[in-house]
């Protein structure tokens, strides 16, 4: 293994040189409270003299101390040295430059001149890992990394920070560990688990990088089957499966950009998160280490989205596709991930007949006990398509993250599509292109505009199965205030749900 290359990093470097020296005689004159022009010996100013200097520099000198405190205490992990200059008694700092790092360089934000031994331990723990092949048990080497991540690095805000500094082999390095910690931790849940996934999240999406066990080989690609504005789905086989692979197309540079985030999230929260109500994830096909030559590979769902099975066969029971995308989503919420993007479109159903939730692409994890900041968050602005998006999402002016709450709304939307067999405000559509018909439903659903309720003759009632007690669940979902829909755990408690019979296989064939 080649020696690792490092650059100085503005927060992390420091100097041999002692704090004292590097600071001049004025500036220990502030931290002392002499005067620079003084000897040993201290003359004492007259009472009105003093009085008069403290009402004059009170506030700037308490302004003046605490910078100088605050860079004398980066000096001891700054370097190099930073140089102090005073200007009508006041303090600046040159900052250190920092050299960019050369192509192709490996990476880490310590510099060498002074490495904390927590930064040490981190890298030297992770190469061993590797070096052992990532074994299946969890020793105690293992747990003594985890601590370290768990009580020290992602603990803080700044050596958070550091962390998500990390590029090229190294940071490869450690997305390959973080994904073997989530796979072989034995008791890894909760909130420990999550401050794992989300730091894995967010360093694979600040270095483009994803854990090297996502990748495959030998998948043969076949003919589209699927497509949507921004999707081309493919069949494909891999070692005689039958498979499909998903593709994000590319408009601009802007989506190239989401593009690359949507599919690292998606990818690492398909394999994080194993429910029968989910997609289940095989692994990522890329070519030439491009993400617009990246497919998602999961199993062939031969019936196809939940749109076009139930347009085949109209008379299954649809409280139980319905159930399925519940207890999915339950399962999300209950691990505290967000959806964010529920709807027909995104519903595949098997050949065994059960309904699984895909597309994760927009979704994220929340968590108020997960160290978060603007600059580091995991919000996006997608919110979904727009008949399914709840009222708070189309009034905000300024991005808003979906919630348990818009899923919910969502859920409600949903189970319009599968009891009604349409499309939801089909008629507020009608005679209008799409974007004339997107404008007015975010005219209307603030407002109050649900979709149309269908007539007691309709085949939503006298072939689909919708029911009064069925409508009055969707118009809870449907609550204009958030605090006032169900959670996702109560819907699967409606009584129409609860004592259903399910003969369906678990394998599909």
């Amino acid at each position: 293994m080649t020696s690792t290359q490092f650059y100085n990093h503005p927060s992390a470097t420091s100097s041999s040189t002692s704090v004292a020296s590097s600071l001049d005689s004025e500036t220990w004159c502030l931290l002392s409270g002499t005067d620079s022009s003084s000897s040993d010996t201290v003359t004492k100013p007259s009472r009105r003299q003093s009085r008069k200097k403290r009402n004059q520099c009170k506030r700037p000198a308490l302004s003046q101390l605490n910078t100088v405190q605050e860079r004398m205490l980066q000096s001891f992990c700054a370097a190099p040295s930073p140089s102090f200059h005073s200007a009508n008694g006041v303090f600046t700092v040159d900052p250190p430059s920092k050299p960019a790092p050369a192509p192709g360089q490996r990476v880490s934000p310590i510099s060498p001149a002074c490495r904390r031994l927590c930064w040490d331990e981190l890298e030297n723990g992770a190469r061993s890992i590797a070096a052992d092949g990532f074994p299946a048990t969890f020793g105690e080497a293992a747990r003594k990394l985890f601590r370290l991540l768990d009580t020290e690095i992602l603990y803080t805000r700044r050596s958070y920070r550091q962390f998500l500094l990390y590029r090229g082999d190294i940071a490869q390095l450690l997305v390959d560990v973080l994904q073997w910690m989530l796979d072989y931790h034995p008791s890894l849940e909760g909130s420990q688990r999550r401050k794992i996934l989300q730091a894995l999240l967010r360093l694979a999406k600040r270095s483009k990088l994803m854990p090297t066990d996502f990748f495959l080989g030998a998948v043969q690609i076949g003919e589209v089957f699927f497509q949507t504005p921004n999707v081309d789905v493919f069949r494909g086989l891999h070692h005689g499966r039958d498979v499909c692979l998903k593709r994000y197309r590319n408009h601009n540079q802007a989506s190239r950009d989401d593009m690359a985030t949507r599919i690292i999230k998606e990818s690492i929260l398909l394999r994080n998160h194993r429910d029968p109500g989910l997609l289940p994830f095989i692994g990522i096909l890329q070519f030439d280490g491009d993400f617009e030559k990246t497919y998602l590979v999961s199993p062939l769902f031969k019936s196809g989205t939940i749109v076009s099975y139930l347009a085949k066969h109209p008379d299954v029971d649809r409280r139980l596709l319905l159930k399925d995308i519940i207890q999915a989503t339950v399962h999300f919420h209950g691990n505290n991930v967000v959806h964010g993007d529920i709807k027909g479109c995104n519903v595949l159903v098997g050949s065994n007949g059960r309904a699984v939730l895909a597309d994760l692409g927009v979704s994220r994890l929340r968590d108020v006990e997960l160290l978060s900041w603007p600059t580091a968050s995991t919000m996006d602005p997608a919110l979904g398509t727009i008949p399914w998006r709840s009222p708070e999402l189309m009034v905000s002016h300024t991005p808003v993250s979906p919630t348990a709450a818009s899923d919910v709304y969502a859920l409600g939307i949903f189970a319009y599509e599968v009891f009604t067999g349409q499309s939801p405000f089909s008629d507020l559509g009608r005679g209008l292109g799409n974007e004339w018909a997107a404008a007015r439903i975010y005219l209307e659903v603030p407002k109050g505009r649900r979709p149309s309720k269908p007539s007691a003759g309709s085949d939503a009632y006298q072939r689909y199965g919708l029911t009064e007690e069925i409508w009055g669940m969707m118009e809870r979902c449907w609550a204009g205030d958030p605090k006032l829909r169900p959670s996702a755990a109560e819907l699967l408690q409606s009584p129409f749900l609860r004592n259903l019979v399910d003969k369906r296989p678990f394998a599909m064939e």
